[in-house]
């Protein structure tokens, strides 16, 4: 599984945040197959996922309480 360019997830596209949500592929299939979704954890060196789901909506609404917890 590789997670791959960040997604727009309701907050600025700036990148002050520190959440962000993300994709995560199937590389076993020859094409780009998105089985789930995200949080990765920007302000770290080597881009932690904090907390991975298959709804976007889920991960989106964790980054957002991340996000608030962070400022």
């Amino acid at each position: 599984m590789l997670a791959t360019a960040p997604m727009f997830n309701g907050t600025n596209t700036q990148g002050s945040h520190r959440y962000w949500v993300q994709w995560v592929t199937d590389q076993s299939h020859t094409d780009m197959k998105v089985i789930g979704y995200c949080v990765r954890d920007m302000d770290k060196f080597d881009k932690n996922i904090v907390f991975e789901h298959e709804s976007k909506i889920v991960c989106e609404k964790i980054a957002g309480l991340l996000n608030e917890g962070s400022r």
